[in-house]
């Protein structure tokens, strides 16, 4: 199938210092528990999670960046973590079950990731 534009929610988790894996076993749960269209990992501290932008699912990115902000004021070895969300048009490619083949690209994406990276506090 052809790539398209399609807008998406994209909520993003960086640390400055990586994940190690007491860390990101429970963020994998949170990210699974989210129901994202897709959501990736990317090489040393950064994960990503998408949603379509649909009228009934909206509330899911929130609850994600909910459950993230509990998870790093329980774990204070995270508390240099930061939480970015934005929304725009990606582009992206659908298998034909209309599933995401690779993680969408564009603006927000980039907005999500700079959104945490200004959120993320100084050790």
């Amino acid at each position: 199938m052809p790539a398209r534009i399609v807008p998406f929610q994209v909520v993003s988790f960086c640390s400055d210092r990586g994940f190690n894996e007491e860390a990101l076993f429970p963020l994998r749960d949170i990210f699974d528990a989210a129901e994202a269209d897709m959501w990736v990992f990317l090489n040393p501290g950064t994960l990503l999670a998408f949603f379509l932008v649909n009228g009934k699912e909206s509330h899911k990115a929130d609850q994600l960046v909910v459950a993230l902000s509990e998870f790093v004021s329980c774990n204070p070895e995270n508390s240099t973590s930061g939480i970015g969300q934005s929304e725009g048009p990606l582009l992206a490619v659908f298998n034909w079950l209309g599933q995401l083949k690779t993680a969408p690209l564009g603006r927000a994406v980039s907005k999500s990731i700079a959104l945490a990276r200004t959120n993320t506090p100084r050790a």
